[in-house]
């Protein structure tokens, strides 16, 4: 067995990477645990943290086993997939000892059974994780989701200091079956040739590959060679036909700006309404969940007050024309028309743009208003919650997004460039927490100027870029 575990190989596969991938996800965790424990040493908190950690750590090895499965030769090698499983057991065991160790030297007035019961809950979130990893597609983008955990540490604190948390890690015979079942089931699933051969000339990515334009199309591109046929629901195949239709009678009446408008607003629908029905409802599912969540949350009284910000980033959802903005400007290279021409259409497709954003915003905002009608109050912790809908400046500023995507396109004229995407959610979420707590006679006008200039520079921008553009008329 011993040859079978300690092997580099298998241990550290890849380990450049897979060193920088840990080292990079663990490195906030491990800083909140030890200035926790630093300022005012916490178990509770302290074994939330570990668990992230350990969440990561897991993510980190099993996207790297991955990567190993899917290359040619190692669908061959002898006894891989015992070598891969046992390389899982070794480093979950780690994990466990050093979490065991921070609990007997960082609190050693825990009896065995909290100690017992935290080697258990490792042992099952790593198996957990790694089951996660292998079976979901999107699993380069669990790294990131699991950082939502980190909402939950101020209901986590308030359950720990009312006591409701004293008996859960005083049962380590739970813990400790919950991670035989696991890591069985782990490995049934990777002793399985079925892994193998899914995975064997694959594209696997990992984290960093969010950053990475290249990658994801080829991802994708691969995704949609092994995708069956089809165009979606019904409603985006009409909704893309209309937009081809107006194409097409716009080209007929002689109007070379709006049929080129048409056909950049028609490839945006088609790249950010997905065919894949399930991710469609899954979606759907998501945001109204969200929604209800948020308007219980904001609803919460505070020291007399409401606050109404965390129900408001749901308004992000209608800058939803603008994701795709670099794929929809940069990937249709216009032809037949002149420069001027290209650049006019350009600003067209984005007042459009803005105008479907701010219909969509007006239509949370609606939706919003009537679940705060209709939506009873609940009991929660010993208070009542009462839906409350969020404030309405994420309505109009859900459209003036529109200026920061089209900057992050000016900066970078790449085909499939992140700097958009990367600039609408940070940018959304600033506007809206500046709106949220400085009074609007002073907020408002400085979110509005700094949205006029960046419209401004990306105005200059691009005029200078089409100005200059080799394109074949």
């Amino acid at each position: 067995m011993s040859s079978l575990v300690f092997n580099t190989m298998f241990m550290l596969p890849r380990p450049g990477r897979l060193l920088l991938r840990i080292g990079f996800i663990v490195a906030l965790p491990v800083a909140v645990v030890v200035f926790s424990y630093v300022k005012a040493p916490n178990l509770i908190l302290g074994l939330f943290v570990s668990l992230f950690a350990v969440l990561q750590v897991s993510s980190a090895l099993t996207i790297t086993q991955k990567e190993i499965l899917a290359t040619s030769h190692s669908f061959f090698h002898e006894n891989i997939r015992r070598r891969l499983l046992c390389t899982q057991l070794s480093w979950a065991f780690c994990e466990a000892a050093v979490v065991a160790l921070f609990i007997v030297f960082g609190f050693p007035e825990v009896g065995v059974a909290v100690t017992a019961s935290a080697i258990g809950a490792v042992l099952s979130v790593h198996a957990l994780m790694a089951l996660a990893t292998l079976r979901l597609t999107w699993s380069y983008q669990l790294p990131f989701w699991v950082y939502y955990l980190f909402y939950a540490i101020p209901w986590l604190m308030r359950a720990e200091r009312s006591g409701k948390l004293s008996g859960l890690f005083s049962a380590p015979q739970y813990w400790l079956a919950g991670a035989v079942v696991l890591f069985w089931v782990l490995g049934r699933y990777m002793l399985r040739a079925q892994l193998h051969r899914r995975l064997c000339g694959t594209m696997v990515l990992g984290a960093g590959d969010l950053l990475r334009p290249s990658r994801l199309n080829e991802y994708r591109r691969q995704g949609d060679q092994h995708r069956r046929p089809g165009q979606g629901p019904r409603w985006r195949q009409q909704l893309v036909g209309n937009l081809l239709d107006r194409a097409a009678e716009a080209q007929r009446r002689g109007r070379v700006v709006a049929t080129r408008a048409w056909q950049l607003l028609t490839l945006d629908a088609a790249v950010n309404i997905t065919p894949r029905v399930r991710v469609l409802l899954m979606i759907a599912v998501m945001t109204v969940a969200f929604m209800v969540f948020a308007g219980y949350y904001d609803g919460k009284p505070r020291d007399g007050r409401l606050d109404r910000w965390f129900a408001g980033i749901m308004y992000q959802a209608a800058a939803g024309p603008f994701f795709s903005l670099s794929v929809v400007l940069l990937a249709a290279p216009p032809g037949a028309v002149s420069r001027r021409t290209a650049f006019r259409a350009e600003l067209t497709a984005l007042a459009w743009s803005a105008i479907v954003a701010l219909s969509v915003a007006l239509a949370i905002a609606v939706a919003y208003r009537i679940m705060a009608a209709l939506m009873p109050p609940m009991q929660w912790g010993g208070q009542e919650l009462v839906f409350t809908a969020p404030r309405m400046h994420g309505v109009w500023l859900a459209p003036l997004l529109g200026s920061l995507a089209w900057l992050g396109v000016a900066l970078r004229p790449r085909p499939q460039c992140t700097l958009t995407n990367m600039i609408l959610g940070p940018g959304f979420i600033i506007g809206h927490g500046v709106l949220s707590a400085v009074p609007y006679r002073i907020s408002a006008p400085a979110v509005v100027a700094v949205l006029l200039v960046a419209f401004g520079a990306a105005y200059v921008i691009r005029r200078r870029w089409w100005e200059q553009a080799d394109i074949a008329l």
